[in-house]
């Protein structure tokens, strides 16, 4: 859903501090239980590298590359240079690779997994892996992650919890310190007066932007790390609060693998508000999706906030000043 893309791409962008950088372009965040290993390498290709805490036999590598140098910028590009990555594991250089899609909240992915013949049967040595996974995300932004996760069983937690470290793989959203925030007119294709949205104080625009639809906006606060997203809509399009959440709740726990907990609904300062709480590694991620009708316009406004000052009552005072009113 081109909406619900748009909006929860957001959620993995405001990393707790145990993130780390990838080439200063994207972020990942180790599960519980997990850690890097190393500092990032940053020559030739910045690499990171992340194992289980608790001596497990498995690792994580991550490896970030230009897109553009890879001719990379969409599914089958992508497919075609996942081939290629997975050429050190194939028994010949024809079999076959049949890729299986990996659920990301901003961009595309997609891995394979193979076992080394040679130890089958074999006890497990450390540092000596039965299985290798290589997957391949592409994040856009001239940004492509090469993912290799080894361990000695698909079916162990250990790969689980590394194919989660994977989703976690985000770019990294700055804000534009010389691109104050404008206002945000609703496109005239609403067939309405127009009508413009201002952000509170302090937020500016983010140099991100998760869609190119003219009713799409991003905008990101530094100073306590709240991302503040959304869409300006006809208001035909909008079915009332509680089927539009059910329908949006649905997708952002299918597509994002994770569970939604402690939601609630509420009116603040006129909007129609559901609050809920989402887990993204160690931590938990405060959000709170709002909906309000002005004239012919539709306001849906995602605002989220991550670590420990994260709450509901910071995201309220955010959206209880946001202006929505006819363009002047």
């Amino acid at each position: 859903m081109k909406r619900l893309l748009g909006l929860t791409i957001a959620i993995l962008l405001a990393w707790p501090a145990c993130a780390a950088p990838l080439g200063g372009k994207v972020e990942v965040t180790p599960v519980p239980g997990w850690t890097f290993a190393a500092k990032p390498e940053q020559a030739p290709l910045p690499t990171l590298r992340l194992q289980p805490t608790d001596g497990r036999n498995a690792t994580v590598l991550l490896t970030l590359f230009p897109a553009a140098r890879l001719n990379i910028s969409d599914a089958a590009s992508l497919r075609k240079f996942h081939r290629m990555a997975c050429t050190p594991f194939l028994p010949t250089p024809t079999t076959e690779v049949r890729p299986i899609e990996i659920k990301l909240a901003s961009g595309i992915g997609v891995y394979a997994s193979f076992e080394d013949p040679s130890l089958v049967g074999k006890p497990s040595r450390p540092g000596d892996y039965k299985n290798a996974t290589s997957a391949c995300l592409y994040l856009g932004h001239d940004i492509v992650v090469q993912a290799t996760i080894f361990c000695d069983d698909t079916s162990s937690t250990a790969f689980t919890e590394a194919l989660t470290i994977i989703r976690t793989v985000a770019v990294i959203v700055q804000a534009d310190a010389n691109k104050p925030p404008a206002s945000l007119v609703a496109s005239p294709a609403t067939g309405t007066s127009a009508f413009s949205l201002r952000p509170p104080s302090g937020f500016m625009n983010a140099d991100f932007n998760a869609n190119a639809a003219p009713g799409y906006f991003s905008y990101v606060r530094t100073a306590d790390a709240i991302m503040l997203s959304g869409w300006l809509d006809q208001a035909t399009k909008f079915k009332g609060m509680r089927t539009f959440w059910a329908a949006e709740k649905a997708s952002l726990e299918t597509n994002l693998g994770v569970k939604i907990a402690n939601e609630s609904f509420k009116i603040v300062a006129g909007w129609n508000v559901v609050a809920y709480d989402l887990p993204i590694g160690a931590t938990v991620q405060k959000n709170i999706r709002a909906c309000r009708v002005y004239g012919g316009i539709w306001a849906d406004v995602h605002l989220s906030q991550t670590g420990g000052s994260a709450s509901a009552d910071n995201l309220e005072a955010v959206l209880a000043q946001i202006k929505v009113e006819p363009a002047r």
